[in-house]
């Protein structure tokens, strides 16, 4: 095993060890646990989160709260201040309360084909009203960069940080940078940086 190998499988070996140890990120999501909803949450915010559902242990913890689904009548209803049924209680308390409740889906939008212009509008205002509330779209998070501890560095090194959504592909200072990547990493908006 060379130098360059051995220092590779250490700050491999370190990171592991630090993202193990390292506090994960407590999510309150308003409703209760199924495999849909699970699945759902868990495909948007990746595997550093640790994710409560309402009526769990831990959920007084949570730095985010995050409702799976607004219904085009709960939308309605809390842009003029009521709550109907125990779940939009609930979401109304939280903002009550100074908290952000982030929305994964909003069920008007799946009608932006077919419901007429004035009736979409109006629900894209209350969705306009209940941002200024607290009530808000989730945003999935988008890491600021991807590396990469290889000694070459290819297109499809550049399609990784692409699809990663990050805007810099982190490398070895001594890795070769194929042509083909540099142009790939030009088209796409990435940064490549010699920084590892």
């Amino acid at each position: 095993m060379d130098v360059s190998e051995l220092v590779r499988a250490v700050v491999s070996s370190v990171m592991e060890q630090l993202a193990a140890t390292a506090p994960r990120e407590c999510v309150l999501v308003l409703g209760h646990r199924d495999e849909r909803a699970a699945a759902a949450v868990e495909q948007v915010l990746g595997p550093g989160c640790t994710v409560r559902y309402l009526g769990e242990e831990g959920q007084e913890h949570a730095v985010r709260r995050i409702l799976p689904r607004l219904s085009c009548n709960d939308m309605a209803d809390l842009a003029v201040g009521r709550a109907s049924g125990p779940l939009m209680a609930e979401v109304q308390r939280l903002l009550l309360a100074g908290h952000k409740v982030e929305v994964l889906d909003y069920e008007y939008r799946q009608y932006a084909d077919t419901a007429p212009g004035a009736l979409y509008r109006l629900y894209g205002q209350h969705a306009d009203t209940l941002a200024e509330f607290g009530l808000i779209p989730f945003v999935r998070p988008r890491p600021g960069y991807v590396r990469v501890w290889e000694d070459v560095i290819s297109a499809e090194h550049v399609r990784q940080a692409v699809q990663a959504e990050a805007p810099e592909l982190q490398v070895l200072k001594t890795a070769v940078v194929t042509p083909l990547a540099v142009e790939q990493a030009k088209l796409d908006g990435i940064s490549i940086s010699k920084t590892l």
